[in-house]
């Protein structure tokens, strides 16, 4: 898989090649004709007390919560947190 977006680093448009889950390679794009979005590491939020619904401190906190919050943070861009 590839993507293209805008590089939060020095604000070049760049290509990532994907594969397997990992990144394969990373490579400046000489021009881009589409307004691309950026593309950044994951965040790492150092205090989550819950998210969407799941909360740390539920009485009868389960494993599907872990998931749950797990699952909703991945999909808003970070990629590890501490509870």
């Amino acid at each position: 898989m590839k993507v293209r977006g805008i590089s939060v680093f020095n604000e070049k448009p760049i290509e990532v090649e994907v594969k397997g889950g990992f990144i394969e390679n990373i490579n400046l794009l000489l021009k881009s004709d589409q307004n691309l979005p950026y593309i950044s590491p994951g965040f790492f939020d150092l205090q989550v007390n819950g998210y969407k619904g799941s909360d740390y401190s539920l009485e009868d906190f389960l494993e599907e919560h872990l998931k749950n919050i797990i699952t909703e943070l991945a999909a808003s861009g970070t990629t590890q947190h501490i509870p």
